[in-house]
């Protein structure tokens, strides 16, 4: 890298060009790979939620109430606290 701070030859600047752009993608590939495992894990949990309330549920013809209700409630909570949330985050 010193070569191409002091002015090297074009060989020289070009794979430090070349270093730069892989430096550059792999932050991005790094949020990526992040994001997919959080999204990955939150999905994880919604299933294994519904599964565990629909053993917790003891009569068979009610056995997706309990699963519905934690739904209901959930995208409820997302609905009204949403923007509240993501205002405080913003500040």
């Amino acid at each position: 890298m010193r070569e191409c701070i002091e002015g090297g030859d074009e060989a020289a600047m070009r794979e430090c060009t070349e270093e730069g752009q892989a430096l550059a993608r792999m932050p991005q590939a790094a949020l990526m790979c992040a994001y997919a495992l959080a999204a990955w894990a939150w999905w994880s949990w919604d299933f294994f939620a519904a599964l565990i309330l629909t053993e917790l549920t003891p009569a068979p013809a009610s056995a997706l109430r309990l699963v519905s209700a934690y739904g209901l409630a959930d995208n409820l909570a997302r609905l009204g606290l949403g923007a509240y949330v993501g205002d405080f985050v913003g500040r």
